[in-house]
Parts: C-alpha cells; sequence; structure tokens
C-alpha cells in the first residue's frame, strides 16, 4: 500500500514568507549583495559559491521572487 505523504493543502503564504527569508538572507555582503547561487557540498567544509551567471541571471531573478513573495505572504522583510 503506498502512503501519501504530500501535505492536504499548501498555504501559499507560509511557504512565500520562507521564501522571502532565505532571499533576504542568502546575499554574499562582500560582493555587493550578489545572492549565492551555488553551493559546494562534497568538499571537506561545504560553502557557498558564486557562478558566472551571478550578475546576469541571478540578481533579476532575486528581485522578480522577492515581489512575488511579498504579494502572496503581506510581508515586508528586507524591504527599505
Amino acid at each position: 500500500m503506498e502512503t501519501n505523504k504530500r501535505p492536504k493543502s499548501l498555504n501559499f503564504a507560509d511557504a512565500a514568507e520562507l521564501c522571502l527569508r532565505h532571499m533576504t538572507s542568502n546575499y554574499d555582503v562582500d560582493h555587493d549583495y550578489v545572492p549565492y547561487v551555488g553551493v559546494t557540498l562534497g568538499e571537506k567544509r561545504p560553502h557557498f559559491v558564486h557562478h558566472r551567471l551571478d550578475w546576469s541571471e541571478v540578481i533579476p531573478y532575486a528581485i522578480y521572487g522577492k515581489i512575488c513573495a511579498r504579494d502572496l505572504c503581506g510581508s515586508q522583510e528586507g524591504a527599505r
């Protein structure tokens, strides 16, 4: 017998707030607040890394993602 482990419903506001919290804290202050896009898990000490597309693709996605997440959850976390 197969067991369904999915939630019966998805609270988009709660999920959006978690995403927003992640997006507002996943920045590299030493590189003009560019978000991290990669992580190394196979090394002795896992760490975040930058990718060659950080400056062209990652920044707009982070902006669009924050706008959508704020609309869904109503939070203004990270807004100035």
